[in-house]
């Protein structure tokens, strides 16, 4: 429940809305706001103000640009997940979009929030009530990460869906903010835009706002997204896997995969991406990569399942997805195709 009052702008345009963040640094913005809600709810911010990004022209496009479509971070995930050219272009990105909690939270969320959703546990999760008797986390205030105690480190888990199959897609976020009196924008690869940092996972400064998503068009570039979690609709995602890549003449390339639900941020399976590049495909490649996906994860006690478990199912997703891509013969999209 929230029980103190909340103050919303709504901005009529983005340079409107960028100065008001500008003038007002703890103001939160707002579009679907299926988490920023909840983290009201539970007591995680206090003292809101929200700039309702809704309203503003633009905000919430798709539109090929040449050899990239620009999706506004506005876009809510079930229009995403609709759209013709994304499902064409961007499997993996539809897959992870329909993947998202349930059809009534995807017609409110945003990609943008996807983004930019906070990381979470099973702490950080109870109650205000429950959280005030057990004390504060490290993301709370406290000095402390209840799952790992001597860690002096916020594990909370990165648990957004969309952000490992827009790396492997190889996207970049336009990221926007006020300065002397105009808009200024600056372009960096989404993988860059994270830190395995509960505490401060997004790289953004003050004042800064994820406004568009840009991905390039690969002819014949496959892509998939698959999530192990308990519920087939709602849940967060336990593990999730993105992989990407180019198959000709029995040859796998251009490899990218990507893990999320097992840090504070997604990341890059850099070992299997390796394995795999430039192989001809085999059963024995693929255990192989499999077995080196989760190098350099740390995954900890601080979700509903073991850490052991869900790595194994990184595994598993990650040679089924591999499968489907490569054995069943999917036919590669020309971005020239009718």
């Amino acid at each position: 429940m929230i029980r103190e009052k909340i103050t919303v702008l709504r901005p009529e345009s983005l340079g409107e809305a960028l100065k008001m963040m500008a003038d007002m640094p703890q103001a939160k913005p707002l579009a679907g706001g299926t988490d920023l809600l909840v983290q009201l709810k539970q007591g995680l911010i206090t003292g809101a103000c929200l700039i309702d990004l809704d309203g503003i022209p633009g905000f919430a496009g798709i539109d090929r640009e040449g050899d990239h479509f620009l999706i506004g971070a506005g876009v809510r995930l079930e229009q995403l997940s609709r759209h013709s050219l994304v499902k064409r272009y961007f499997p993996a990105l539809t897959d992870a979009a329909l993947s998202v909690a349930s059809p009534n939270l995807r017609n409110m969320g945003t990609i943008g929030g996807n983004i930019c959703l906070e990381p979470r546990c099973l702490y950080l999760n109870k109650s205000q009530f429950w959280r005030s008797s057990q004390g504060n986390c490290l993301k709370t205030g406290g000095s402390v990460c209840f799952a790992v105690p001597k860690g002096g480190h916020c594990y909370a888990c990165f648990s957004a869906d969309c952000p490992p199959a827009l790396m492997v897609l190889d996207a970049s976020v336009v990221i926007s903010q006020w300065h002397g009196g105009q808009i200024k924008e600056r372009i960096v690869s989404l993988a860059d835009l994270y830190a395995d940092d509960g505490q401060r996972h997004l790289l953004l400064n003050p004042g800064e706002l994820v406004t568009a998503i840009r991905i390039p068009v690969t002819a014949g570039y496959r892509s998939a997204y698959r999530k192990y979690r308990h519920r087939k609709s709602i849940d967060f995602p336990l593990a999730g896997v993105a992989v990407g890549l180019l198959w000709e003449g029995g040859v796998i390339s251009n490899v990218r995969i990507a893990i999320g639900a097992m840090a504070s941020a997604p990341l890059w399976a850099r070992e299997a991406m390796t394995i795999l590049e430039g192989k001809t495909y085999s059963g024995d490649i693929l255990r192989e990569a499999a077995e080196r996906i989760t190098s350099g994860t740390r995954a900890v006690r601080n979700q509903d399942d073991s850490p052991s478990q869900r790595r194994h199912m990184i595994r598993v997703l990650f040679q089924r997805i591999v499968r489907d891509l490569v054995i069943e013969n999917v036919t590669p999209v020309s971005p020239t195709r009718k």
